[in-house]
């Protein structure tokens, strides 16, 4: 079985000057990660609404709340709600970055009751988080480091393969979460990633990343 790949590639204000590059299989989110909020933050939220629409911004964010960050956590909830109003305007997906804020992002969840998907990219949580959030109607997206109950207990529906920031190749990554959920890479392939799968030809073919920096 041949099979190609799609990333979806990460962009913040600072990448966002003049048309967005047509590259085969190549999709972008745009967002403003926690830590690069500050005071100025409206005209950074402004250049994500000019692009927000366009055909190649496929879902918004990063967004969401750092407890690492120095930036006040106030602001970051007002950016973040400012971001995950932008995502329902535009009807994509919102990807959430979150760290020891768990409890504040369900809040924001359940106050705007959203109609596009949530995803929270990267996570590690463990199961406990993991059945609260798939409850709540959370998607998650798994990296190169995850706890494996919790990748066992999401269902493939909500289930999303991500490299990040990892220079692993997306097929690696599928094929270590097929060995974790004890079912063959052509499973995976079929099932996984299922809220990007209208991004290929052929989805049950695609290695699809759901959220990369690398370009």
């Amino acid at each position: 079985m041949e099979t190609n790949e799609i990333h979806i590639v990460q962009l913040f204000p600072d990448d966002l000057h003049g048309e967005l590059p047509f590259i085969p299989n190549r999709f972008y989110s745009i967002g403003i990660h926690p830590c690069q909020v500050d005071d100025n933050y409206e005209q950074f939220v402004e250049r994500l609404r000019f692009f927000a629409t366009h055909p190649l911004v496929v879902a918004i964010g990063e967004a969401g709340l750092d407890k690492l960050c120095s930036t006040n956590i106030d602001l970051q909830k007002v950016v973040l709600r400012e971001i995950a109003l932008l995502a329902e305007q535009v009807q994509k997906p919102l990807f959430i970055h979150c760290v020891r804020y768990w409890q504040e992002i369900i809040a924001l969840h359940k106050t705007l009751h959203p109609s596009v998907p949530w995803m929270i990219h990267g996570f590690r949580g463990k199961p406990e988080l993991t059945q609260s959030l798939l409850n709540q109607g959370f998607y998650l997206s798994y990296g190169t480091k995850f706890n494996p109950d919790a990748l066992r207990a999401t269902p493939f529906d909500r289930l999303c393969i991500e490299t990040d920031e990892s220079a692993v190749a997306i097929e690696t990554l599928y094929r270590k979460i097929a060995l974790q959920k004890y079912v063959p890479l052509h499973v995976v392939l079929k099932n996984a990633n299922g809220l990007f799968s209208n991004l290929g030809k052929d989805h049950l073919s695609s290695f699809i990343d759901a959220h990369t920096h690398r370009r």
